[in-house]
């Protein structure tokens, strides 16, 4: 009863499946319908001037007939099966251009939602899962399922059709093409659902298989397989995941075929049985050698269109396992956007006040309880060792999470309350693990702020400030060369030259407040400190967060606050911390003490 339950269910997708098409052509799907309506009654014409000939064929023998009538007939076969061939040619043409025109549309909306749906969920290892199979099912089952509908609809009208002419030979006949059908459907419906079940399981040690397999084609990643000498020791957990999948699959496959044929071999006893059976009817003159020919014809046609529906309705039900997820992906919650409110504006500056958070799934409190001020053209600095709770904040304040409990005020206002998109636009921010984007050096940069027109002397000026002008400046097409090996004429940098890009781009925003999550960390201490030096005169009158290991940028700022175990444990100036026995001095010592080693 399960298995049946969950075929209605599918069946009910059926209808989000053809207004999701119907939303993406209307004339495309009108075309393709009617073609395949058309196509339905194509076979009954052809058995039927089949018989025509046959007959005409057989009286020739005992008289006298005019062969022009037989021509007729022919010609009028010749046509129907030129117009079978436009409807076939017409039906792939369109099944490829309405499968473009689809595979276009569903990806950008697949695009639009994915941009749209809350930060956090890209940290879920289950959400990647279902995106891998929305993405890897999204272009074609859809369309599958579209296509099994209207071929079940044009199969249903050939077998009523073929009902009807039977019936008239003899009901029994009907009831037992129905009878020896269902065996077949409840095959396809019971392995369509293991089959699903096999991919949802799967998933994620295909996505393994996957990341192994871009792991060994990656160039970044190629230096290290190949000085490791660990090639043969990823190509054997390769060999063994591939194996143990195509295992499952086949030994599924293998039984869902086996089962199917028995239950078609049933089906072409019946087959049989009827043959033997239209075979004395002709026998015993009780009907024609051409009406032999017609019902036969027709049984061979009815018989293909109840196991071909059978087929449809099963196709249906598979597809719509995967297409239901697609369409709740689609309709996952998006951050919410209250595009009728003006832009925030910093009067006073930002406050935490007693937040707790805990990432969604988890047990364990990143941050608990802190509470903090940010004023308004003020600059903090956040120290603390990995793991602490720093990079939180930094999320926290930027709305890709939000407060487990607790609250983060602006200007005394939560800022749940205010539109997100507009919330973020406050916000210049450069990450650690930054983006990087395969365009030009320009667009890079320019990326920082897509609201408002960038001329060249101040993008040149931003890329001087990070130091990455002079490398610019020797690339081939300078500020025009596409950079990264994505393309081929793609010029790759290193981490720290795309860095001082990421951070070039963060600071082109003209936004009141700039955030740096250790984004200098692929420099080495002098450049790290030159972009430092540059930031804070950048920020000066605005207001600043930055995070960094290194306290000669620390000191630049004008509170820090000192987290540990997801606790503030200790804020205030650099020399106010320095003069306290404390976290800060003891990190700060050990730092200036392994500087002293080194250089000596």
């Amino acid at each position: 009863m399960k298995i049946f339950e969950s075929f209605k269910q599918s069946v009910f997708v059926s209808k989000e499946v053809v207004k999701m098409i119907w939303g993406i052509s209307k004339g495309y799907t009108i075309y393709i319908t009617l073609i395949l309506l058309a196509s339905a009654f194509i076979p009954i014409f052809e058995a039927y001037f089949i018989k025509k000939i046959v007959d005409s064929l057989t009286m020739s023998l005992s008289q006298t007939i005019a062969f022009s009538s037989i021509i007729t007939y022919l010609l009028i076969f010749f046509g129907i099966t030129l117009f079978s061939r436009l409807i076939e040619s017409q039906h792939n043409s369109m099944q490829v251009l309405l499968g473009n025109f689809f595979q276009k549309q569903i990806n950008q909306k697949i695009v639009e939602k994915t941009t749209s749906l809350p930060f956090w969920l890209f940290e879920d290892p289950t959400f990647h899962d279902k995106l891998d199979r929305v993405v890897d099912q999204a272009t074609w089952k859809p369309l599958n399922t579209f296509y099994y509908l209207f071929d079940a609809m044009k199969n249903i009208l050939l077998v009523i059709s073929v009902f009807v002419v039977l019936y008239a030979l003899h009901p029994l006949i009907l009831l037992a093409l129905i009878i020896f059908a269902i065996p077949s459907l409840f095959v396809q419906i019971k392995y369509g659902s293991q089959w699903w079940n096999l991919i949802y399981q799967e998933t994620a040690e295909s996505r393994k298989l996957a990341y192994l397999q871009h792991l060994m084609s990656k160039t970044n990643d190629m230096k290290d397989i190949k000085l490791l000498n660990i090639k043969d020791n990823l190509l054997t957990k390769y060999k063994a995941l591939y194996d143990k999948l195509f295992s499952e699959q086949k030994s599924l496959t293998v039984k869902r075929y086996f089962w199917e044929f028995l239950s078609y071999l049933v089906s072409d006893l019946v087959f049989v049985g009827f043959y033997f059976y239209l075979a004395w009817r002709a026998f015993e003159k009780k009907i024609t050698i051409g009406d032999f020919t017609f019902y036969s014809t027709l049984y061979l046609r009815g018989v293909a269109s109840l196991h071909a529906f059978v087929k449809d309705l099963a196709g249906i039900y598979e597809n719509n396992l995967f297409v239901n997820e697609l369409i709740e992906f689609l309709n996952n919650p998006e951050e919410e956007h209250l595009p009728q409110q003006k832009s925030p504006t910093i009067q006073q500056g930002f406050e935490f006040k007693n937040v707790w958070f805990k990432y969604p799934k988890t047990e364990n409190w990143i941050l608990k309880d802190i509470s903090f001020k940010l004023p308004v053209k003020n600059s903090i600095a956040l120290v603390g060792e990995n793991g602490a709770g720093k990079t939180t904040i930094v999320k926290l304040l930027t709305r890709l999470y939000e407060p487990t409990k607790g609250q983060i005020l602006l200007d005394g206002k939560p800022i749940g309350s205010y539109d997100v998109q507009k919330y973020r636009q406050l916000f210049g921010v450069a990450f650690q693990d930054f983006a990087k984007f395969f365009f030009t050096v320009e667009e890079n940069i320019k990326l920082g702020d897509v609201n408002r027109k960038i001329s060249n002397e101040e993008l040149i000026s931003n890329a001087k400030k990070t130091q990455i002008h002079k490398k610019i400046m020797s690339l081939p097409k300078k500020y025009q060369t596409f950079i990264g090996r994505w393309y081929h004429e793609g010029h790759e940098l290193s981490h720290g030259e795309w860095q001082r890009v990421a951070i070039a781009r963060a600071l082109i925003r003209k936004a009141p407040i700039y955030i740096l999550d250790e984004p200098t960390a692929a420099l080495d201490a002098r450049a790290e400190y030159h972009v430092f030096k540059q930031f804070k005169t950048h920020v000066k009158g605005r207001t600043a967060l930055f995070i960094s290991h290194r306290f000669s940028n620390v000191k630049l700022a004008d509170k820090i606050l000192v987290i540990e175990n997801g606790k503030i444990i200790q804020q205030g100036n650099h020399q106010i911390l320095i003069n306290k026995k404390g976290r800060y001095r003891e990190l700060y010592n050990f730092q200036a003490k392994q500087y002293v080693e080194k250089k000596d």
